[in-house]
């Protein structure tokens, strides 16, 4: 039933393999040229948007870094201030003793 369908798609496909083995070896190897360029062009055009998304994603990165790098400091000030105050009340306590 469905080789009657198939068959006229056959004789195409058949009929287009005639007329390519017919032409010159010169076509073959243009078409294989633009097949590869194309190739080479789309993976280019991949490499590049990926390594966009990466510089996107490094410095969304970096910058929480630097802001938790700030809040860091910010803490070991404090700490240190609070520390500077606990050695003088120390001091103080030391000095009241007979």
């Amino acid at each position: 039933m469905s080789t009657n369908l198939d068959m006229p798609e056959m004789n195409v496909i058949k009929n287009a393999a005639d007329y390519v083995s017919q032409q010159d070896d010169r076509y073959l190897f243009i078409v294989t040229l633009l097949i590869f360029l194309s190739t080479g062009i789309w993976i280019w055009r991949w490499m590049v948007a990926d390594r966009e998304k990466l510089a996107l994603r490094l410095t969304e990165i970096t910058d929480k870094h630097i802001e938790s790098t700030q809040q860091l400091a910010t803490v070991v000030a404090n700490n240190t201030t609070a520390l500077q105050e606990v050695k003088d009340c120390m001091r103080a306590c030391k000095s009241k003793q007979p």
